[in-house]
Protein backbone atom coordinates (compact mmCIF):
# COMPACT_ATOMS: atom_id res chain seq x y z
CA UNK A 1 0.00 0.00 0.00
CA UNK A 2 1.12 3.90 -0.47
CA UNK A 3 0.16 6.45 1.44
CA UNK A 4 0.18 10.31 0.62
CA UNK A 5 -0.34 13.15 2.84
CA UNK A 6 -0.13 17.21 3.13
CA UNK A 7 1.14 19.30 5.68
CA UNK A 8 -0.08 17.41 9.34
CA UNK A 9 -1.42 14.53 6.82
CA UNK A 10 2.09 14.55 4.94
CA UNK A 11 3.36 13.69 8.43
CA UNK A 12 0.59 11.46 9.58
CA UNK A 13 1.41 9.54 6.13
CA UNK A 14 5.30 9.36 7.34
CA UNK A 15 4.19 7.92 10.47
CA UNK A 16 2.02 5.70 9.21
CA UNK A 17 5.13 4.41 7.41
CA UNK A 18 6.82 3.52 10.55
CA UNK A 19 3.24 2.24 12.31
CA UNK A 20 2.09 -0.18 9.50
CA UNK A 21 3.74 -3.40 7.85
CA UNK A 22 1.39 -3.34 5.05
CA UNK A 23 2.90 0.25 3.95
CA UNK A 24 5.09 -0.21 1.45
CA UNK A 25 5.88 3.60 -0.10
CA UNK A 26 4.98 7.42 1.51
CA UNK A 27 4.80 10.39 -0.46
CA UNK A 28 4.70 13.38 1.98
CA UNK A 29 4.34 16.74 0.62
CA UNK A 30 5.95 19.78 3.10
CA UNK A 31 5.08 17.37 5.73
CA UNK A 32 4.69 18.79 9.48
CA UNK A 33 6.25 16.82 12.25
CA UNK A 34 4.27 16.86 15.69
CA UNK A 35 5.67 14.33 17.57
CA UNK A 36 8.41 16.46 19.66
CA UNK A 37 7.63 14.04 22.59
CA UNK A 38 6.43 10.73 20.53
CA UNK A 39 9.39 8.80 18.85
CA UNK A 40 8.26 6.53 16.04
CA UNK A 41 9.92 3.21 15.38
CA UNK A 42 11.29 4.21 12.51
CA UNK A 43 12.97 0.81 12.24
CA UNK A 44 9.75 -0.20 10.47
CA UNK A 45 11.05 1.40 7.40
CA UNK A 46 13.01 -1.18 6.75
CA UNK A 47 12.66 -2.35 2.82
CA UNK A 48 10.02 0.74 2.59
CA UNK A 49 10.70 3.70 0.31
CA UNK A 50 9.28 7.48 1.09
CA UNK A 51 9.57 10.59 -0.74
CA UNK A 52 9.52 14.45 0.86
CA UNK A 53 8.52 16.85 -0.80
CA UNK A 54 9.22 20.15 0.46
CA UNK A 55 8.42 23.93 -0.29
CA UNK A 56 11.22 26.54 -0.20
CA UNK A 57 9.08 29.09 1.92
CA UNK A 58 9.19 25.90 4.75
CA UNK A 59 13.08 25.72 4.78
CA UNK A 60 13.35 22.64 2.20
CA UNK A 61 15.00 19.55 3.11
CA UNK A 62 17.91 21.78 4.68
CA UNK A 63 14.76 22.56 7.87
CA UNK A 64 15.94 20.05 10.97
CA UNK A 65 12.94 17.87 11.48
CA UNK A 66 13.00 17.05 7.39
CA UNK A 67 16.54 16.04 7.65
CA UNK A 68 15.97 14.01 11.16
CA UNK A 69 13.48 11.97 10.14
CA UNK A 70 15.33 11.54 6.60
CA UNK A 71 18.40 9.83 8.18
CA UNK A 72 16.16 7.99 10.36
CA UNK A 73 14.60 6.35 7.76
CA UNK A 74 18.14 5.46 5.96
CA UNK A 75 19.05 4.11 9.38
CA UNK A 76 16.14 2.16 9.30
CA UNK A 77 17.38 0.67 6.03
CA UNK A 78 14.37 2.44 4.44
CA UNK A 79 14.53 4.37 1.18
CA UNK A 80 14.14 8.34 1.08
CA UNK A 81 14.43 10.97 -1.48
CA UNK A 82 13.93 14.39 -0.32
CA UNK A 83 12.57 17.27 -3.51
CA UNK A 84 13.07 20.82 -2.83
CA UNK A 85 10.67 22.79 -4.88
CA UNK A 86 12.41 26.44 -5.32
CA UNK A 87 10.70 29.31 -5.15
CA UNK A 88 7.86 28.05 -3.62
CA UNK A 89 5.69 28.19 -0.21
CA UNK A 90 3.42 25.67 1.48
CA UNK A 91 0.62 24.18 -0.12
CA UNK A 92 2.34 24.77 -3.44
CA UNK A 93 0.33 21.53 -4.83
CA UNK A 94 -3.07 23.32 -3.52
CA UNK A 95 -4.50 24.30 -6.87
CA UNK A 96 -7.87 26.09 -4.51
CA UNK A 97 -4.96 28.48 -2.59
CA UNK A 98 -3.72 30.69 -6.21
CA UNK A 99 -1.56 32.56 -4.12
CA UNK A 100 0.65 29.64 -3.30
CA UNK A 101 -0.39 27.45 -5.76
CA UNK A 102 2.64 26.43 -8.63
CA UNK A 103 1.67 24.48 -11.05
CA UNK A 104 4.84 23.29 -12.68
CA UNK A 105 5.96 22.39 -9.38
CA UNK A 106 2.70 20.95 -8.22
CA UNK A 107 2.55 18.52 -11.45
CA UNK A 108 6.56 17.28 -11.08
CA UNK A 109 5.76 16.56 -7.46
CA UNK A 110 2.67 15.01 -8.25
CA UNK A 111 4.31 12.85 -11.41
CA UNK A 112 7.21 11.31 -8.61
CA UNK A 113 4.69 10.51 -6.79
CA UNK A 114 3.09 8.42 -9.33
CA UNK A 115 6.39 6.91 -10.18
CA UNK A 116 7.44 6.37 -6.93
CA UNK A 117 4.29 4.00 -5.75
CA UNK A 118 4.50 2.49 -9.43
CA UNK A 119 8.14 1.63 -8.49
CA UNK A 120 7.44 0.43 -5.04
CA UNK A 121 3.97 -1.00 -5.21
CA UNK A 122 3.97 -2.77 -8.91
CA UNK A 123 7.19 -4.14 -9.17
Amino acid sequence: MGVTGFCMGGGLALLLGATSPQVRAVSAFYPAMPWADYQPEWSAYAGKVAAIHTSEGDGGSAAEPIREVAEAIGQAGGTVELFDYAGTQHAFVNDHRPEVFDAPSAQLALSRTVEEFRSALLS
